[in-house]
């Protein structure tokens, strides 16, 4: 079995450059949450509690009702007979 060179199925990554990857990593997910945490702040600044508890359990409310409907396979698609655990290998160790 070959493995795949396209860019849908796994990302490249330069074995000589890992600790240059991990550091912009984990500084893009430093400036994300405190991005994140600073749009919470102004918005909760323009928002009285009362309303910032409906707007969140409203949006909860939504994201739990969009979760439970089911995603719809094409046509062509097939369904697989492998579990996660296999997607979580190959994704992992395959790529």
């Amino acid at each position: 079995m070959t493995k795949p060179n396209s860019f849908l199925y796994c990302l490249p990554v330069d074995t000589e450059n890992q600790s240059l990857l991990l550091l912009r990593s984990f500084f893009a997910t430093i400036v994300n949450h405190a991005l994140a945490a600073y749009l919470g702040v102004v918005v909760a600044d323009f928002l009285t509690p009362e309303t910032l508890k409906w707007v969140l359990i409203i949006s909860f409310v939504a994201m739990a009702g969009w979760v439970l409907i089911p995603d719809k396979l094409d046509d062509d698609e097939a369904i697989s007979n492998r579990g996660p655990f296999v997607a979580s290998f190959i994704a992992f160790f395959y790529c």
